[in-house]
């Protein structure tokens, strides 16, 4: 905790290393709490609030200084007024909780929304084409009001909703219009933001969820409306509108056609555009626009009655600690969308949590209103961040989608020709013009490789412009990036695009709507053009052949071509320097925690995310496992039972000497590890070579006598199952059977996320390194990148360095991630105990053991011969016998 708040503190950017089970969640919590307590009353102390970024006291230097003082009193004394106000609505907030929660039932809930009274607002639209009109050029080139109406958009938000979020932020008194007692007060309970915060992000759901459980578990006092001081911490969780609608006739549109779809109905809800028609002839439910089609009843309006239905919103929330799915079922229970309602609240929030891609991209901070100036960032699971960063600024594209893109924006231009003003025309003839030419460049690389062994290719960004005719080296790509962004131009030609779907759907029988993807098509292109105006360094362009056994959609084929057999391709662009973009976090957060239970090897973090840090800049801290010494056994197994040695290198994973060797040394291991052992492999091709060898050799009915076998399954929808059964298989063993041995493969389900703890996995087993694909021409230029890095680097620095091959390096720490990742499966809580066999004899090489975590690597025995491994790993589960059974 010391050490997290330090870093807070000092503005540094903290790595920390805490194994799973040692409370690195509350010790995250808590610093971060305990430094925004520290903070707040260091404040108060200095009889001033904190820096306000705003602006409201730029130019003053004319005024005397009592002037100033006297502005920042009252601005202090209007802030502490509103903070106390909030503060006393969420003690009547839980209040009104505790005496409704047992009465509370779902009738009464729909009863309740129907008589709050609020207004709600039905917009008329005429059954036209105007709506998908693009501004006048004047107007969407209008400095004043791109930003925040652009991002917004682009995350799925309407101008209403945008509407309300500005009446949000407002600094004029909201009014507590169903808080009669409030509303007589001379005070008023402004909406500014809570400066500082902690912003939380991690990668999946149920990683945040717990965190938010961890969360609660931090002790809290019960509100009183007497004394505000005993609020709680005020904590929101953002989500996506999957996870958190709470229409059911958008979430079943979601389920029966995706979450696109179900984004753009929500979308068309807000402005009252279209609702959902009877069954056509074909069986098929074909959406109708309507006149007069009301809202969706659960978006507030915009007005005081909707502001008042989002606070109502935000105090219910802030009274006690909620995860995502109990802000959904507050949303439920107050007729409010919590999808929107939450993002309003986070502006109070003293904590938000939320995914990787709402914290790592700029554009969804922005749609969010995410703004991490000078508040505090905790970065779990961070061992996964380079590889978040390139996937959520990478973009791929098929043929067929640029070919979709180019017809939809022809048909686009061809209608609204005589109604496109100012600099629209020329920007959307321009587009037209550059979708044209990337689709002749596409298809004449799919025909000079269709038949050649050479499938992929990597170009720069510019080489690829260069190369399409010379058209795009006549576009301004700044200038069209700014058109793209602030039209919104992907999301109107592709409901434009929507609507001629529909009509033609209505006017056929049985007409099929199964290929409306025009927003997903229209969106991605959009992102792949503004990719192209990144450095050339920065990333680049991969083209490739798709496998047509996998490529369900065909390019448009030539006039007599069978468009079924015509080849389709992808082209993707990579990025690869993730500094950039984690540079923006570096310089506008306070401070940057990234915290993981298994953060080994961080060179590359250094490396490639950290490069314009100081070191004197960067705390690290890496913390032991809180399990004695004696609860682990850790083992190279360099050689197995015949002496034979084990080194799974690629050009030897068919070699039946070794499978049968390392077949044998499972089966020893069976006799003596009880309940369960986990056995990971590199890969799924592996896993069948390893299977079809003993199947053949009848090793496998040697594995199965003494343990159950389980093999994890390809399909994630089946992981559950797996799990089940081998649950069940170590709770109640068959006669004879000491437990059950699951293979599962490295960097699927089962090796990150899943925990194994107690008999679940008295013993993990490592078979092999999980090395990348070398040939792979993505990971060739990330090597490329990684020595260029480093070159610059060392150049820059005035301390001279051994030489590191940095693409090397970058390859094996690769493989170490996933290594750590999966044996770190085992052990998780003080009392728990496993054995971890890396079974690979280049597991003892310095190279590589040093990767791994530093409560592991030293207790590995790395020079032991099979007969030895064994009598260890026998006495060391004779030692726990006598240990009271903590697990199942």
């Amino acid at each position: 905790m010391q050490a997290v708040f330090r870093a807070i503190e000092d503005a540094k950017v903290g790595i920390f290393e805490s194994p799973t089970g040692t409370g690195k969640s509350l010790s995250l919590i808590c610093s971060a709490f305990t430094w925004l307590e520290h903070n707040a009353k260091r404040s108060e102390l200095a009889n001033e609030s904190e820096p306000s970024h705003s602006g409201a006291e730029a130019g003053t230097g004319d005024e005397p200084d009592w002037v100033l003082a006297h502005a920042r009193a009252k601005q202090r004394e209007k802030s502490e007024m509103a903070e106390r106000e909030l503060k006393q609505r969420i003690a009547h907030a839980k209040r009104l909780q505790a005496k409704f929660k047992k009465e509370r039932r779902q009738d009464e809930r729909m009863n309740r929304g129907n008589s709050l009274g609020r207004k709600k607002t039905s917009y008329s639209r005429a059954d036209s084409d105007e709506e998908f009109l693009l501004d006048s050029g004047d107007e969407a080139s209008s400095p004043t009001s791109k930003a925040r109406k652009n991002a917004t958009d682009e995350l799925g938000l309407s101008a209403e909703v945008r509407a309300l979020m500005a009446q949000y932020d407002q600094s004029s008194a909201a009014r507590a219009s169903s808080f009669n007692h409030y509303s007589s007060s001379s005070s008023s309970n402004t909406l500014n933001r809570t400066t500082p915060k902690t912003y939380y992000a991690s990668r999946t759901h149920s990683q945040l969820s717990q965190f938010v459980h961890d969360n609660g578990l931090v002790a809290q006092t019960e509100v009183t409306e007497g004394d505000a001081a005993q609020s709680p911490v005020r904590v929101v969780a953002l989500g996506s509108r999957k996870q958190m609608c709470i229409n059911e006739a958008v979430q079943q549109i979601g389920r029966e056609r995706g979450t696109e779809a179900m984004n753009e109905r929500c979308k068309e809800l807000l402005k009252g555009k279209r609702s959902t028609a009877p069954k056509n002839s074909g069986g098929q439910q074909v959406p109708q626009r309507q006149k007069n089609e009301k809202r969706c009843p659960y978006a507030p309006a915009i007005d005081e009655g909707g502001l008042e239905q989002a606070m109502e919103f935000r105090d219910h929330a802030f009274t006690e600690v909620r995860d995502i799915e109990d802000l959904t079922e507050l949303g439920r229970s107050l007729n409010t969308c919590p999808y929107f309602a939450s993002r309003l609240a986070a502006k109070q929030a003293q904590l938000v949590t939320l995914p990787y891609n709402l914290l790592l991209h700029a554009d969804s901070r922005l749609a969010a209103g995410v703004d991490v100036t000078d508040n505090v960032i905790l970065i779990d699971e961070a061992h996964n961040l380079i590889d978040t960063i390139l996937a959520t600024h990478t973009v791929s594209i098929t043929l067929t989608q640029i070919q979709q893109a180019q017809k939809q924006i022809e048909t686009y231009v061809n209608r609204f020709a005589l109604k496109l003003r100012g600099s629209n025309e020329m920007h959307l003839k321009q587009l037209e013009l550059a979708l044209k030419s990337l689709s002749k460049h596409c298809l004449r690389w799919v025909t000079a490789h269709a038949e050649s062994k050479s499938t992929e290719e990597i170009v720069t960004a510019s080489q690829l412009v260069s190369s399409m005719d010379g058209t795009l080296d006549q576009i301004n790509l700044a200038q069209l990036d700014s058109f793209l962004r602030d039209s919104q131009i992907a999301r109107k030609v592709a409901g434009y695009a929507d609507k001629q779907a529909i009509q033609a759907a209505n006017s056929r029988s049985g007409g099929s709507l199964e290929n409306r993807n025009s927003i997903t098509s229209m969106r991605t292109i959009s992102s792949f053009l503004l990719s192209l105006i990144n450095a050339d360094q920065d990333g680049k362009v991969l083209l490739s052949m798709l496998p047509q056994n996998i490529s369900k959609e065909r390019p448009l084929a030539n006039a007599g071509a069978d468009a079924s057999a015509a080849p389709n391709m992808i082209i993707k662009y990579q990025l690869l320097n993730p500094s950039k973009s984690f540079k923006t976090l570096v310089d506008q957060s306070r401070a940057i925690i990234l915290a993981g239970g298994t953060m080994e090897p961080v060179s590359d973090l250094l490396m490639q995310v950290l490069p314009h840090v100081p070191p004197t800049q960067i705390s690290r801290l890496s913390c032991g496992h809180i399990i004695p010494s004696s609860n682990l056994f850790a083992a190279v197994v360099s050689v197995g039972p015949k002496k034979a040695r084990l080194e799974f290198k690629f050009d030897s994973r068919n070699d039946h000497a070794l499978l049968d060797e390392l077949g044998s040394a499972l089966s020893n291991f069976c006799n003596v590890i009880p309940d369960g052992m986990v056995v990971f492999v590199p890969s799924y091709k592996v896993l069948n070579t390893f299977m079809e060898r003993w199947k053949a050799t009848k090793q496998l009915d040697s594995l199965m006598r003494r343990k159950k076998l389980f093999i994890e399954p390809q399909t994630a929808a089946e992981v559950d199952a797996v799990l089940r059964h081998y649950t069940s298989a170590i709770e109640m063993p068959q006669p004879g059977m000491t437990g059950a041995i699951l293979i599962a493969v490295v960097g699927a389900k089962l090796s990150e996320g899943i925990n194994f703890s107690d008999r679940l996995a008295r013993a993990v087993v490592m078979v092999g390194l999980p090395f990348p694909n070398a040939a792979s021409a993505e990971l060739v230029e990330r090597m490329r990148f990684a020595r260029e890095l480093a070159s610059k680097q060392q150049q820059g620095s005035a301390v001279s360095t051994p030489k590191v091959d940095a693409g090397k390096e970058l390859y094996v720490n690769m493989c170490m991630k996933a290594v750590n990742q999966s044996i770190g499966r085992a052990i998780r809580h003080r009392n728990d105990y496993a054995a971890l066999l890396l079974v690979d004899m280049r597991f003892a090489r310095q190279d590589i053991s040093s990767k791994l975590p530093g409560w592991i690597r030293s207790e590995v025995h790395r020079d032991l011969t099979f007969p030895l491994v064994m009598r260890d790993l026998a006495g060391f589960f004779r030692s726990k016998r006598t240990t009271p059974n903590t697990g199942l």
